[in-house]
């Protein structure tokens, strides 16, 4: 009977852990921002589908910032538990300057996961002062490798700042999920045209090395 009631017991303690664990919840905000939480700057972060297609999806998460007079920044978080099994976490983000104005210090974003017991920190991305033209396209893929965090409560935050005569400004982000590692290399892997100039000097390198 003893026995019975210890592995009781540890079903319990099992169970209870698992019911504690709290999965990412509305990931390409198809729910609008539910379950995620606006700090800062009220109404900066909402859920849109224009002016760029979202990359999972219909909706994605977008951060306004036009700040012509008066400073500003806001927060996106979200707290949940890295699985046990999660190897890599992946983001797609994207950052545009639509009509820059007085350039000189104070813009940027940044995703960053964090330990809600320690405060350690894993940078998912960050870009301060940036120029219009540094992110090209609509959306870029940002893995960042989760492993040290497993099983571990997080919260993800989305951060957005500007200071004053920063025009016009926006931040997106969609379609947070977890990776295997061959999906992360895939996900990193160039494009065949970037490949392709990589590989062009090397290729004229080799030739020229053969050559008598």
């Amino acid at each position: 009977m003893a026995r019975i009631g210890i592995f009781a017991l540890l079903a319990l303690l099992v169970c209870s852990a698992s019911a504690w664990a709290a999965p990412l919840a509305n990931p390409s905000f198809e729910d609008g921002l539910d379950q995620w939480t606006e700090t800062g700057e009220a109404g900066t972060f909402a859920a849109v589908d224009t002016p760029a297609p979202a990359s999972d999806g219909s909706l994605y998460a977008k951060a306004d910032l036009e700040t012509e007079k008066t400073a500003l920044q806001s927060w996106l978080t979200q707290e949940f538990t890295i699985p046990g099994d999660a190897n890599y976490i992946g983001v797609d983000m994207g950052y545009t300057i639509v009509n820059p104005g007085d350039f000189g210090t104070g813009n940027g974003v940044s995703a960053v996961l964090r330990d809600t017991d320690t405060g350690d920190e894993l940078d998912l991305m960050l870009l301060s002062n940036a120029l219009p033209g540094d992110l090209a396209g609509y959306w870029r893929v940002y893995v960042t490798d989760v492993s040290s965090f497993q099983g571990k409560d997080v919260e993800l935050e989305f951060s957005v700042w500007a200071a004053p005569m920063y025009n016009s400004q926006e931040f997106r982000a969609d379609n947070v999920r977890f990776m295997t590692p061959s999906e992360a290399a895939a996900a990193l892997a160039p494009e065949p045209a970037t490949l392709a100039l990589v590989a062009l000097p090397a290729l004229t390198l080799l030739r020229r090395r053969r050559r008598p």
